[in-house]
């Protein structure tokens, strides 16, 4: 595995967000949200990346929910998929987690993005609900959680 640089997110890498968004999902964001997100510093909604050297590789994008850390996105370009990026990201989202107290993550997954869905099951999440027609585009979304922190 190779390990990457994790750090907060600010807003000179927001285009570089929108770009990976824009390569990663069918329902990418509005630069303006993702800047209003950056520039707005209050911890409810935190962007981490994943950087080499000083490019952007992959980002998470988490929110403070009750007692959860809710994973809104979470994204890494496709030449950089399955060298572990995913599984940092992830952990940052625990160590973001414990910081606000919570107690587990949670996350919403389309039921056709199977690498996804692995890469969350090889990290503890287990399916908690189908959500039909949750996607814009009507499909089907998986609710999955890890009720714990600790790796």
């Amino acid at each position: 595995m190779i390990l990457f640089d994790i750090d907060f997110c600010g807003p000179e890498d927001g285009p570089a967000i929108v770009d990976i968004d824009l390569r990663s999902n069918r329902n990418p964001w509005p630069l303006s949200s993702v800047m209003d997100d950056l520039r707005n510093r209050s911890g409810e909604i935190v962007y981490m990346g994943a950087f080499k050297k000083d490019a952007l590789l992959g980002f998470v994008v988490l929110e403070r929910r009750k007692k959860l850390v809710w994973i809104m996105q979470l994204a890494v370009l496709s030449d950089w998929r399955r060298f572990g990026i995913g599984g940092q990201l992830l952990c940052s989202a625990y160590a973001i987690g414990e910081e606000w107290g919570c107690r587990g993550v949670g996350l919403t997954v389309r039921v056709s993005n199977s690498g996804a869905r692995a890469l969350y099951e090889k990290n503890g999440f287990v399916q908690v609900a189908t959500l039909p027609g949750y996607y814009g585009d009507g499909e089907d979304g998986i609710r999955m959680q890890r009720n714990s922190l600790i790796t």
